[in-house]
């Protein structure tokens, strides 16, 4: 498994004060091929993995979250039992592609009944996901989606840190 570059919270909005009630985790993990890995909160075993989509990784990781975590029968039914049978998903090798853009248009779809859940996405520096944000649009359901605003890091090539973005606070 490689770097972490993006991590999902998936629960229950808090009715008053913002935030969220985490009930499980999904970690996007990058290097010679990426998965996603879902966890529930406060267990250390992973669920699943998925190697998700290049293009459309985001939207797998909604998907994962309408299969595993709402268990949603409309998408069940769409994977036809593949997710049962498998821990551990490649979804090109097991499925058609076909199959897994009809699932994306049913997710979208499906995934506003639920009004009872919130994802918060933390996408991490030069994540396969940054540039895929925009696609969270077509998707009505209440998220957070955070970004750095500044990063300080080490760069092995320069033996120097190096810094981008502010550390300046914006008032609303």
């Amino acid at each position: 498994m490689g770097t972490f570059s993006a991590q999902f919270l998936i629960g229950s909005p808090h009715p008053y004060s913002g935030g969220i009630i985490p009930d499980y985790r999904i970690y996007l993990s990058e290097n010679s091929r990426p998965a996603l890995v879902l966890k529930k909160e406060r267990e250390s075993s992973s669920l699943k993995t998925w190697v998700p989509t290049l293009e459309r990784t985001l939207e797998d990781a909604l998907l994962m979250i309408s299969a595993y975590v709402l268990q949603d029968e409309e998408i069940l039914k769409g994977f036809e039992g593949l997710l049962e049978k498998k821990d551990f998903i490649e979804l090109y090798e097991d499925l058609k592609v076909e199959k897994i853009n009809e699932l994306y248009n049913i997710n979208k779809k499906v995934i506003k009944k639920y009004g009872n859940l919130k994802v918060i996405i933390s996408i991490f520096e030069d994540s396969l996901i940054r540039s895929q944000i925009p696609v969270l649009k077509d998707y009505q359901v209440e998220l957070e989606v955070c970004v750095p605003v500044y990063s300080a890091f080490f760069s092995p090539m320069e033996k120097e840190m190096k810094f981008r973005g502010s550390l300046e606070g914006k008032n609303k």
